[in-house]
């Protein structure tokens, strides 16, 4: 997985899950700040988004492996890493391309 280069650290950042999914609370919009200060609370259920299970697998016949005689195997294994390194850049690309289409989870 470290062998493919990402670059979605750059742009997303990552929140750590601890259920099933995350209720994310929001603040909204700034204003500009004449006088005392206007305290606003957290909203929360604004925005609940259900943790995803990814996955890709092959079936290949131990004996197979054994007799990999050109290597193709352990070529299909770190491709299969390089994927698994490239999937946060592929999940995050679609909100990213979509960013002046599609409003985003604050509206």
């Amino acid at each position: 997985m470290k062998a493919e280069p990402s670059t979605w650290q750059d742009t997303i950042m990552e929140i750590p899950s601890t259920g099933e999914g995350e209720d994310y609370a929001s603040l909204s919009r700034f204003r500009k700040w004449l006088g005392d200060k206007k305290f606003k609370s957290l909203e929360l259920g604004k925005y609940y988004k259900k943790n995803e299970d990814w996955e890709t697998a092959i079936a290949v016949k131990r004996n197979y492996i054994d007799d990999d005689k050109l290597g193709i195997y352990n070529i299909q294994a770190a491709s299969a890493g390089e994927s698994a390194g490239e999937l946060n850049d592929i999940i995050s690309d679609d909100p990213k391309n979509n960013a002046f289409s599609e409003k985003g989870i604050d509206g």
